[in-house]
């Protein structure tokens, strides 16, 4: 029929619609925020503090690492920085908490996993320029 749109068509067009706007991406392949807007210190500081300070932190924090403050996050651990400003995939920190391979495993066998959505608030934050504030 001349003129006729199919319904693959129609489809085909609606999915990359979708894409175009994010829906299906992981939230860490989300654009670089701008650096007005985007996740500050204080949302990555409840994940830290709901998986990792219990280790990580006071006088003599596991590995020198103290999780607690946007100042200890980013001096990293005995071992060096934890943080790459603009790259989770090569920050420590990400790559631990989501175990990623090759990285570091935490928190450690036997305590419960981070969660993804909270490994992916980590990954944009990083990703968005690690910002205090």
């Amino acid at each position: 029929m001349k003129g006729a749109v199919s319904s693959l068509t129609v489809c085909a067009i609606a999915i990359g619609s979708l894409a175009l706007v994010g829906f299906g991406a992981p939230p860490h392949k989300k654009a670089k925020a701008s650096k007005t807007t985007g996740p500050v210190f204080a949302d990555v500081e409840k994940v830290l503090a709901a998986n990792c300070v219990k280790c990580h932190s006071g006088a003599h924090p596991r590995d020198g690492l103290d999780l607690t403050t946007y100042a200890g996050v980013m001096k990293g651990s005995d071992d060096g920085p934890v943080v790459v400003v603009g790259s989770a995939k090569t920050s420590v920190l990400y790559k631990s908490a989501a175990h990623l391979p090759g990285a570091k495993k935490m928190p450690p066998r036997g305590v419960p996993m981070i969660a993804q959505k909270d490994a992916f608030v980590i990954a944009d934050w990083i990703n968005a320029g690690a910002k205090e504030k």
